[in-house]
C-alpha cells in the first residue's frame, strides 16, 4: 500500500516563493481592494531605476493569474508610471521552453478594474511614490 500524503508540510517550500511552480497558477484570480496610489511621477526613479504600479513577474513565462481591482484610487499618477510589461527574453525561443517561436505568455495579462478613479495630475517636483 502506498504511503498517504502527509496532512501538514514536512519541509520548506521551494524558494523564492514568488516563482510559479509547474501549473500552480492556472485558473487562479487575485483580488485587490481599497487601494490608493499617490504621487507616482515617472517610470524612472531619480537613480534611473524603472518603477511602475503594475507589471508582470519575470518568472511567469506562461500564465499570470487574473488581477482584479475594486475601489482603487490613482492620485497624481503619471501615465508612464502606470504599467510596465516586459518583452519575453530571446533565450526562451527554444524547443524546451516555448518552442521555436516567441513566448507570448508575458503579454497575456488581464487587469480588471471596478470602481476605479483617477484624480489630479503628477507634479514634477513631488516626492517618491507612496501606496
Amino acid at each position: 500500500m502506498k504511503d498517504p500524503k502527509k496532512l501538514h508540510p514536512t519541509m520548506a517550500s521551494a524558494l523564492p516563493i514568488y516563482k510559479t511552480h509547474s501549473a500552480a497558477s492556472w485558473g487562479s484570480k487575485v483580488l485587490f481592494t481599497d487601494m490608493f496610489f499617490h504621487n507616482w511621477q515617472s517610470k524612472k526613479t531619480v537613480c534611473g531605476a524603472r518603477q511602475s504600479i503594475f507589471g508582470n513577474n519575470l518568472d511567469f513565462s506562461d500564465y499570470t493569474a487574473k488581477q482584479m481591482f475594486e475601489r482603487v484610487t490613482f492620485e497624481n499618477v503619471a501615465q508612464d508610471a502606470m504599467a510596465y510589461l516586459y518583452d519575453p527574453p530571446k533565450k526562451w525561443i527554444n524547443v524546451t521552453d516555448c518552442g521555436n517561436f516567441e513566448c507570448t505568455g508575458p503579454r497575456n495579462l488581464l487587469f480588471d478594474f471596478k470602481y476605479a478613479s483617477y484624480k489630479g495630475s503628477p507634479q514634477p517636483d513631488s516626492s517618491s511614490p507612496s501606496f
